[in-house]
């Protein structure tokens, strides 16, 4: 299990959980990155396997640019060991609609041959429908996520 916990506020964070047959160490290399209410990150690596798991939690408070720098610097990380990612989380940028934000974003990705497998909308309400949760990797795989998590807004 890896976890990153807001200490100044109720609420929020992230984490991801493994099977305990899975074999792994906390990915504190990484984990040091995390920042409350900027950029949460959670991370593992499985020693069995060749890939990180890390989920990812970006504010839309935060400084992009910022934010951008850190993420580089995961996968950077992650790359200098000689392993392939897969990101999960919720990086506040909305995938289905153009933005100086998202094209950065994906140029950033596309320099590490990295892919969000996610098509479809994560969030729907009555008025809109947005793709803001996403996972990402650049694992060989052709296979795309097909299952959507459908959210509304309260």
């Amino acid at each position: 299990m890896s976890s990153f916990s807001r200490p100044s506020t109720n609420g929020g964070g992230s984490g991801i959980f493994l099977r305990n047959f899975l074999h792994n160490k906390d990915a504190d290399y990484l984990k040091r990155l995390g920042c409350e209410n900027t950029f949460e990150l959670s991370a593992v690596e499985p020693l069995d396997f060749n890939f990180i798991p890390l989920y990812m939690y970006r504010s839309t408070d935060a400084n992009f640019y910022e934010i951008l720098y850190k993420l580089e610097s995961v996968i950077c990380k992650a790359k200098s060991r000689g392993k392939c990612m897969l990101l999960f989380g919720d990086l506040n940028i909305n995938f289905l609609q153009h933005s100086v934000k998202l094209f950065e974003l994906q140029n950033l990705l596309l320099t590490y041959n990295l892919k969000n497998k996610v098509k479809c909308p994560t969030r729907i309400t009555q008025n809109t429908c947005s793709l803001t949760d996403v996972t990402v990797t650049n694992l060989n795989s052709e296979k795309q996520t097909t299952h959507c998590l459908l959210a509304g807004s309260g």
